[in-house]
């Protein structure tokens, strides 16, 4: 009926127990689940935009109203419950259950879902066969927030999903006890670019340019963000048109398809980069008055990179439709002084429009440059001089064109600097670009299993870090009582993910050392000091040996975290686990004194390899 811009969409693959138990009519007292288990409720929290908390201590309940791909005036309500251990539920889906909630769109109504000829004859067999030929659900959000089910199965359904969802979901799920990747999120952010140099962070700037004229990411340092920068700048340069995939919810065989539109903003785009400082001022972004070259006693008005960017868009100079202005470090320069009377047409509604019939446009007041009259009584300003050579008489009245967009950047961390007021905040969109171990992961070949139980592992140790949580001894009962449930139906259950637990720490690789430190340290510096201060992921981005993770430490991630726990030595002393009693021969954290309350560290690089990697593998399993 319709079709809509994608947000995100969250998947997973139905297993044989979670297929065979809602699938049959168990007699009364039968054991067996009635829920689809979530093993990584990760995605699935960030799907709903929950907080990275939710259900992670004692469960909670989520219910969300669903529409049904095919039936698309059909809404049900979907339970899921967040488990405790990094797990999570959707509850009630035995269709032959009392009081089950079983979406429509998951349903044997809907589109073939398989139904057994006999429930009650069903064997582990068939359900294996069943969910090995690719039975999986999803749920589509749209950027207008509504939610859709859907489901595929075999290869004909998934044949007919775009290349790039079929890249980024499995096509198998657990085979003869070895668990692959059951679940996942696609952040489509509603252009999806089919370009592989593109990062998730430079896709939504190109989403949000179609939305906002001015766009803030925010972070703290080695996220990513002026790296996504110049992705966007590159990716203007080419001129490239933008393949965005759409929903169709009327059909459910093809689901999704393909828009190719042109970018969001005109080509050709001048793109201007720039990083603001204590010394930058108005006169250096808009304009100023300054000496010309033969003379030290005439002032003259130079255009500073704003206007300049301006100018060549209302007067198209060489073909130019529009205009980018990058701002690195924003918040480093005195923005309100910097942007002075230009903060008015920071806000579109008072520009010129592309038709230009735009009734609510304010004229730019040039008030240090004298007018003059031409030919025909025309009045214009006297010649502006250009970062190009040259001058420009504007004709007045002139109105700042449509078309010219500000992307800044600006650290979360550095709160020395004065923040942004309210007046200039609101004319940005601020897109968050915190740390991503699940890009880490990616970028350094870290397995999605090995990955979650990375997960796992750090989770176990921000309750031990972090005062007030725990995972009790009752918490843990409760996860082994339901793996028991499944285990009676598959003998294999869980044992790819606790065989050789024990000695997990001795098998990490380097790339799986450093995606579990950077976990572990961001959960400790979040719950002491927030999220504002995490350290970004790109510290450990270029990790291929032991010696990297080594070098990383010492030059990369020590002096942050010097920095943001100078006033707080006791809680460094904590995070570095320096007045423990088992820690390992030749620890390099370790107290100053017995009873002190500082922590000395030695440069890694001045111990032996050995003797560094056991330090950080102590910090690292907690």
């Amino acid at each position: 009926m319709a079709k809509h811009s994608i947000d995100s969409i969250w998947w997973l693959q139905i297993n044989a127990n979670d297929y065979l138990m809602t699938e049959w009519d168990k007699p009364s007292g039968a054991k067996g689940q009635q829920h689809y288990d979530v093993p990584n409720a990760d995605n699935l929290r960030s799907f709903f935009d929950c907080t990275s908390d939710y259900g992670a201590v004692e469960g909670a309940d989520l219910t969300k109203n669903v529409y049904s791909i095919g039936n698309p005036t059909h809404a049900d309500p979907i339970p899921f419950f967040f488990r405790k251990g990094g797990r999570a539920l959707i509850k009630l889906q035995n269709i032959y259950g009392n009081g089950h909630m079983r979406p429509f769109a998951w349903s044997h109504a809907n589109n073939n879902w398989p139904k057994p000829s006999d429930p009650h004859t069903l064997t582990m067999e068939e359900a294996e066969e069943i969910t090995g030929r690719g039975l999986l659900i999803y749920v589509v959000k749209t950027t207008e927030g509504k939610f859709f089910a859907g489901f595929t199965h075999g290869k004909t359904p998934r044949s007919s999903f775009p290349d790039t969802l079929q890249k980024l979901i499995p096509s198998s799920t657990r085979i003869s006890g070895k668990r692959r990747e059951r679940t996942g999120l696609i952040n489509v952010h509603n252009t999806v670019q089919m370009d592989a140099d593109l990062s998730p962070l430079a896709q939504k700037i190109l989403d949000a340019l179609d939305r906002n004229k001015n766009i803030l990411l925010y972070g703290p340092p080695g996220t990513g963000k002026t790296h996504a920068l110049n992705q966007v700048r590159r990716f203007l340069d080419r001129e490239d048109t933008l393949p965005k995939i759409e929903l169709d919810d009327s059909s459910t065989d093809t689901p999704f398809v393909i828009k190719t539109e042109s970018a969001t903003i005109p080509t050709p785009s001048r793109v201007e980069f720039v990083t603001f400082h204590q010394d930058f001022g108005y006169e250096d972004f808009v304009v100023g008055l300054r000496p010309v070259p033969s003379s030290s006693l005439e002032l003259k008005p130079f255009a500073g990179i704003l206007l300049d960017c301006a100018i060549a868009v209302s007067r198209e100079e060489h073909g130019v439709k529009s205009a980018v202005v990058m701002v690195d470090e924003m918040n480093r320069g005195n923005v309100p002084k910097i942007l002075g009377d230009f903060l008015t047409f920071m806000d579109d509604t008072y520009r010129s429009s592309p038709e230009g019939d735009n009734d609510h446009a304010i004229p730019v007041r040039f008030a240090k440059m004298p007018a003059e009259r031409v030919d025909n009584g025309i009045l214009q300003t006297t010649g502006i001089n250009r970062l190009n050579g040259g001058e420009t008489p504007l004709k007045l009245p002139w109105y700042f064109p449509h078309h010219v967009y500000v992307l800044a950047t600006m650290n979360s961390v550095d709160k020395s600097v004065a923040p942004l007021d309210s007046a200039i905040g609101r004319r940005f969109e601020r897109i968050d670009a915190f740390p991503d171990t699940r890009s880490l992961a990616e970028h350094l070949g870290v397995s999605p299993e090995r990955f979650d139980r990375l997960q796992t592992r750090s989770a176990r140790s921000q309750a031990e870090l972090v005062p007030g949580m725990s995972l009790s001894e009752t918490n843990i009962q409760d996860d082994l009582e339901e793996d028991a449930l499944e285990t009676e139906l598959d003998p294999n259950f869980g044992t790819e993910m606790s065989a050789g637990e024990d000695n997990f720490a001795d098998e990490w690789s380097p790339q799986e050392l450093a995606v579990l430190l950077l976990q572990i340290i961001n959960n400790f510096i979040d719950d002491v000091l927030g999220v504002d201060f995490e350290l970004g992921h790109t510290y450990f981005w270029s990790v291929r040996e032991y010696t990297d993770v080594i070098s990383a430490w010492d030059t990369l991630v020590w002096p942050q975290l010097r920095d943001r726990f100078g006033a707080r030595p006791q809680e460094l002393v904590r995070l570095l686990r320096a007045n423990q009693n088992n820690q390992p021969v030749n620890y390099a954290f370790t107290l100053r004194t017995p009873t002190s309350k500082h922590v000395v560290v030695r440069p890694l690089a001045d111990i032996s390899i050995p003797d560094a990697l056991a330090s950080l593998r102590f910090l690292a399993e907690q």
